[in-house]
C-alpha cells in the first residue's frame, strides 16, 4: 500500500504546489491554462526522476545516503524553480 499512498500524497503536493507557485511565487492570477498545467506536471516528475537517479548513483558509489539526499534534493529545487519560472509560468 505504500505506492498508492505515495502517488496520492505525491498529487496532493503537486496540486498545492501548482497553486502557491501560481498565486503566490509568480503573482499569475486567473491563468487556468491546461498546458501550463501539463508543463508543471511533466516538469516535477523530471525532477522526480533525476533526483532519484542523483539519490541512487550517489549511494550505489558510496555516498552516505544523507549527502546523496542533500544532493538530490538541492538539484530537484534549483531544477524546479528554474523550468516554474521560465518554462511553466513564462
Amino acid at each position: 500500500h505504500i505506492v498508492f499512498v505515495t502517488l496520492f500524497s505525491y498529487s496532493i503536493c503537486l496540486i498545492f504546489t501548482y497553486t502557491i507557485l501560481q498565486n503566490w511565487t509568480f503573482s499569475l492570477k486567473n491563468i487556468n491554462n491546461k498546458h501550463d498545467k501539463l508543463s508543471f506536471v511533466i516538469v516535477y516528475l523530471s525532477s522526480g526522476i533525476i533526483m532519484t537517479s542523483i539519490i541512487t548513483f550517489l549511494v550505489n558509489h558510496d555516498y552516505d545516503y544523507r549527502i546523496a539526499w542533500l544532493a538530490g534534493t538541492n538539484y530537484a529545487i534549483i531544477h524546479n524553480y528554474l523550468l516554474s519560472k521560465f518554462y511553466v509560468f513564462r
